[in-house]
């Protein structure tokens, strides 16, 4: 079986939705978790970490949304 999505089950499209959704997400997301690490730690600890921490959040941008949310 191949691994190519098939248009005629219907779980391609909705795959290629909820990844649309996904990196447009994080385009949006990257800038804003840099810009909040680098107001709440510093310009010194955004320029050491701020491409790493950050960016990790904002592979998991979905989940902050949520906890935000439950608050």
């Amino acid at each position: 079986m191949s691994d190519t999505p098939n248009p005629k089950s219907g779980t391609g499209g909705i795959r290629v939705v909820f990844y649309g959704i996904w990196i447009i997400g994080m385009i949006v997301a990257v800038p804003y978790y840099n810009w909040q690490f680098a107001q709440q730690h510093g310009f010194a600890a955004w320029v050491l970490f701020g491409e790493i921490i950050p960016t990790i959040k904002a592979i998991f941008w979905p989940i902050y949304v949520v906890i935000d949310n439950l608050k």
